[in-house]
């Protein structure tokens, strides 16, 4: 199983994989108690946790919010069964399953984005975060076959 995540600062969107199929999305808010809860609930063991690295051209305020929101969730993936994390870099999985450049317009990436998860989900997908949270855990999936072997108790960047 494949969990991937679009972290942000007021919601964190989640898109669950098996068999490399997607079985379910969520959208959960940034705060530790709403996200503790939600992977208590999830109740998963063994499955790889995919999420998106940092953009570094945010206003310093908004940077160190996105990075403590990562730690958060990159700890609790680990003390909820996850058997290794992976940090995706944006321009990565965005260059792969989009076809787009991480210097085009943001609009643009996030319609990009919409379209593909939309295809993927085979159901219109309007939530931009959620559709980031389909494509990379999607992007994860086409590399999953690099990554299963290896066990880690740090995150793997890709």
């Amino acid at each position: 199983m494949i969990l991937a995540c679009d972290p942000g600062t007021k919601h964190c969107a989640f898109a669950l994989y098996k068999d490399g199929k997607l079985i379910a999305t969520y959208k959960v808010k940034s705060t530790f108690d709403k996200l503790k809860g939600f992977f208590s609930a999830l109740n998963i063991k063994n499955y790889i946790f995919v999420i998106e690295d940092q953009y570094l051209n945010l206003n310093v305020r908004t940077l160190k919010a996105l990075v403590e929101i990562r730690a958060t969730v990159l700890t609790l993936a680990r003390i909820y069964n996850a058997s290794n994390c992976i940090v995706v870099p944006p321009q990565k999985w965005q260059r792969t399953m989009l076809g787009v450049h991480i210097k085009s317009k943001r609009e643009q990436r996030k319609n990009a984005s919409r379209l593909a998860a939309s295809e993927i989900a085979k159901e219109k997908v309007k939530d931009s975060d959620v559709a980031d949270a389909i494509c990379i855990g999607d992007y994860a999936n086409r590399i999953h076959s690099l990554q299963a072997q290896q066990n880690c108790n740090t995150p793997l960047y890709i």
